[in-house]
């Protein structure tokens, strides 16, 4: 008579990790901001959809999968001669990549590796000092080599209630649509208020009738970064980096 074989006994093999880029939007950016934390459930395709219908470029999309199911969806733009893209978005309240909660370190490595074959350089950013995403592809793109220049924008930026294109373009998402807010005054441009409810939380901003931003609440220090692939790239990084860090941008 065989002996039953308990759980414990099997050996549990590492989950199968591949990595692709897609032409345009890949649908497996809702799957992984579904699945990933609450604060950047708002981070969908009809999110980046409005930043490309509101400034242009043709979008490709880093997926990697784990066991089949997607875990990081990283949209990018950017000039393919030169090799340097960047995350499309909204300044507000800021650009970050989707990588579900759970993902893997090997989730990241692969995703930098298929990224470097690719691209010579990643923007990321205006993103909240620690923000889950960021801070852990970050730490991964350095322990492989990669240089992260870190740069603080050099001035403020105009409120988000001045970008009427790209705010009327999110909400033909009709699950963005009832995360955002806005007031009708800020439609026409006299004062008013817009807020991203998303999970447990929501971020705010305002102006008063004379058109002035308001600070919001929520608003946290934020850097831009830019990810530099080792080998040719890396090295102009370290020799002429102190020249992006010392250029802060409000716009892209």
């Amino acid at each position: 008579m065989s002996k039953p074989m308990l759980l414990a006994d099997f050996v549990r093999l590492p989950p199968t990790v591949r990595g692709d880029v897609v032409e345009g939007l890949a649908a497996a950016i809702d799957i992984v901001a579904e699945r990933g934390p609450p604060s950047h459930r708002f981070l969908r395709f009809g999110w980046y959809a409005a930043a490309l219908a509101a400034y242009g470029g043709a979008a490709r999309t880093l997926v990697v999968e784990e066991d089949g199911a997607p875990v990081v969806a990283l949209p990018f733009v950017g000039h393919r001669r030169f090799g340097v893209a960047a995350v499309p978005g909204c300044r507000w309240p800021f650009r970050s990549v989707g990588v579900a909660l759970g993902a893997t370190d090997a989730a990241l490595r692969i995703a930098l590796v298929t990224l470097a074959a690719q691209i010579n350089g990643l923007r990321l950013g205006p993103i909240r000092d620690g923000d889950p995403a960021a801070t852990a592809l970050i730490a991964i793109a350095r322990a492989q080599g990669w240089i992260a220049l870190e740069r603080t924008p050099g001035r403020a930026a105009p409120t988000p209630l001045d970008d009427r294109a790209f705010w009327r373009a999110a909400v033909a998402d009709p699950v963005l649509a009832r995360m955002i807010r806005l007031s009708e005054a800020s439609i026409d441009g006299a004062g008013g208020a817009i807020a991203i409810e998303t999970g447990d939380g929501i971020y705010r901003a305002a102006r008063n009738a004379s058109g002035q931003p308001i600070p919001s609440l929520e608003s946290a220090p934020t850097r831009e970064w830019l990810l530099l692939r080792p080998g040719l790239p890396a090295l102009l990084g370290r020799v002429f980096g102190w020249v992006w860090m010392r250029t802060g941008r409000p716009h892209w």
